[in-house]
């Protein structure tokens, strides 16, 4: 049986692995910035911290900790937002990175949960006036429907 929790659809490590990879290895900035998008992001910091990146591939600049920290407090600043932890946050992004070489792993596991939490707006709407076991069940028909049109294709 589909068991429905809270905000399920986020997850803070693999928005900091796929934006460490970036960078430790600025070479696959670009292709996160090709394939990833803005609002994928959970966390406002992530989604700051990504558009400093995306402007940094879109303006040929280098890519690292010290520049991308450089362009988050100023993006900070230009908010009245106090940045005082912005070099531990980018810091934390990295400790977990051992290589880029699953990038497109990270990128399709941050699109998941950018879909899942789509998905999960608007059943919230559609499925409002429900009891929570008629949104599970609504959603297992619905999930059920879809699988059998994967397995068509």
């Amino acid at each position: 049986m589909l068991q429905l929790k809270e905000s399920i659809h986020h997850s803070e490590e693999a928005e900091n692995d796929l934006l460490g990879i970036c960078l430790l290895e600025p070479h696959t900035a670009v292709k996160v910035c090709q394939h990833c998008h803005e609002d994928w992001f959970y966390y406002d910091f992530h989604r700051m911290a990504f558009k400093v990146i995306r402007n940094r591939v879109a303006s040929f600049k280098d890519i690292d900790m010290n520049t991308v920290t450089e362009d988050l407090v100023q993006e900070l600043k230009s908010r009245k937002f106090q940045g005082d932890n912005v070099s531990y946050l980018v810091s934390k992004m990295a400790r977990n990175v051992v290589s880029g070489a699953h990038v497109f792993a990270w990128i399709e596991i941050i699109e998941n949960l950018h879909n899942g939490r789509q998905i999960e707006s608007l059943s919230s709407i559609a499925l409002g006036e429900l009891s929570t076991e008629q949104k599970k069940a609504k959603i297992e028909a619905i999930l059920n429907d879809s699988k059998v049109v994967k397995n068509k294709t």
